[in-house]
């Protein structure tokens, strides 16, 4: 399979009911994961992008939230009427939705940047390690 050029995060993290902080999984963000995966294949973005669900990424007051790397883009409030526009607006044309996005620097959910590092270094983490060949020895 080739590199793809798109990575969509959907968190569908769960809590309990009545949690102070809600989550994005009591708010439909598996059925937004299950569209988004089933929009992948039914668009032939397979290999252009892939889908993948998360725990908690932070701003739970605003969720379902989406987030679609490299671009760095975080999408609040998601439904699955939005993952169309999501799939062919900005991963078929490369044009974020701006009704969509978390604006940046919002005060309300000031982890933004904090857990956007933190999804970049355990990323990092998961890259594979190759061993040294006689060349570079």
């Amino acid at each position: 399979m080739p590199k793809p050029s798109y990575h969509i995060l959907v968190c569908t993290n769960s809590r309990p009911p009545g949690h102070p902080r809600g989550s994005c999984g009591e708010n439909g963000s598996n059925a937004i994961f299950e569209k988004l995966a089933m929009g992948v294949e039914q668009k032939g973005l397979f290999g252009k992008c892939t889908v993948t669900n998360t725990g908690c990424i932070g701003p739970c007051g605003v969720g379902p939230v989406v987030i679609v790397y490299p671009d760095g883009v975080w999408y609040q409030k998601v439904q699955p009427e939005d993952v169309d526009e999501i799939l062919d607006q900005h991963v078929g044309q490369g044009k974020k939705i701006d009704r969509l996005e978390i604006p940046v620097g919002l005060s309300s959910i000031g982890v933004k940047k904090e857990v956007a590092a933190i999804i970049r270094i355990k990323f990092a983490i998961l890259l594979p390690i190759t061993a040294p060949t006689a060349k570079s020895a």
